[in-house]
């Protein structure tokens, strides 16, 4: 369970990232846990990095009672801003209990931007991200 506090502050962590994005020479840290725009899903990544090549990743999806939500369809673009540079959209299985597996495959460095939505009556987008090494 979240409390409203929690709740306030998560969900405008998506927007201060946004914002920061394209800021200034220094990328900004990794974001393992967000709320979507509407404050309805949780997002919780399982690490803050990925290795290069092929390498995995599980997203976590709750609602605000904590819950897995489960059946939930997916669209998530990978980018490096820094570089301008996309790897297109992640590979997204559902493996149960509101955990889905994301299959990466990355060929620099650095940060990279999860940018995602929730596909549905209307979408809810969320933005995570992770470095790789």
């Amino acid at each position: 369970m979240f409390t409203s506090t929690e709740m306030s502050a998560a969900r405008l962590a998506p927007l201060a990232f946004a914002l920061c994005v394209g800021c200034g020479p220094e990328a900004p840290p990794t974001v393992t846990t967000a709320w979507s725009a509407s404050g309805a899903v949780r997002l919780s990544l399982s690490s803050d990095s990925v290795s290069l090549g092929q390498d995995s990743l599980t997203l976590t999806a709750e609602d605000p009672s904590g819950a897995g939500l489960t059946g939930l369809t997916m669209r998530i673009e990978i980018s490096m801003p820094d570089m301008g540079h996309s790897e297109g959209e992640l590979q997204i299985a559902e493996v149960g209990e509101g955990d889905y597996l994301l299959t990466t495959d990355l060929d620099m460095t650095g940060l990279w931007v999860l940018d995602g939505v929730i596909i549905g009556e209307a979408d809810d987008p969320f933005l995570l991200a992770v470095e790789a090494w």
